[in-house]
């Protein structure tokens, strides 16, 4: 496993670069939340695109690891605001899009919202584009519980990238309305599906 700690107000800092998870790293990334503070504005995408840089390029990690930087592994960030997203991109469209693409490419999305004013539309829409959660945080106190959840849920990972391929008979043409990524080519469709648990039921559903 490796981890990347990334903090973001108006500007974007990164207090915890990615690496190997080894005890070592896990003391460092306890020993650097202390010293995030309250900022200013509330650069969303800024920040949460860092991370995903973070964790989208760890050829290193491998080699520390023993394995295929190339080889197939669960990618997830996990965004955590109390404001709004007022600087940088701040167009809603936009920010779901990055998800829709980053998702594609193998890297998740979850978000949390904490406190009562973030923007619960963008951060919802950004999990579901992203194949992750979305979660409202009332209390500190409740994060632990969530973090258990999420990652209990990354550990029953049984696919990776999965994607579903249809045609479609002669005759009939049908589209997807869920919010899964997809591509057309002639009569096929393609799904990308993501990263799924075990025991998770996914329902598609077509026009």
């Amino acid at each position: 496993d490796s981890a990347a700690l990334v903090t973001f107000d108006h500007t974007v800092d990164i207090p915890h670069p990615a690496q190997a998870a080894t005890p070592q790293a896990r003391a460092a990334l306890r020993h650097a939340l202390p010293g995030i503070d309250a900022g200013g504005s509330t650069d969303l995408g800024s920040g949460w695109l860092t991370g995903c840089r973070e964790i989208s390029d760890d050829a290193p990690l491998a080699a520390v690891n023993g394995r295929d930087a190339a080889s197939p592994r669960v990618r997830r960030a996990l965004v955590l605001t109390d404001g709004q997203a007022n600087v940088g991109i701040t167009n809603p469209a936009e920010l779901t899009g990055h998800a829709h693409q980053l998702r594609q490419r193998g890297i998740g999305t979850t978000t949390l919202g904490i406190g009562l004013d973030f923007d619960e539309a963008l951060l919802s829409a950004m999990a579901e584009a992203g194949g992750g959660n979305f979660q409202y945080i009332a209390r500190p106190d409740q994060l632990r519980a969530f973090f258990e959840q999420e990652l209990n849920e990354l550990l029953t990972i049984t696919a990776i990238g999965l994607s579903l391929t249809i045609t479609a008979p002669h005759g009939l043409r049908f589209d997807l309305v869920n919010a899964f990524p997809s591509h057309r080519q002639g009569k096929e469709l393609t799904i990308t599906l993501g990263d799924l648990p075990a025991g998770e039921t996914l329902d598609l559903i077509f026009d």
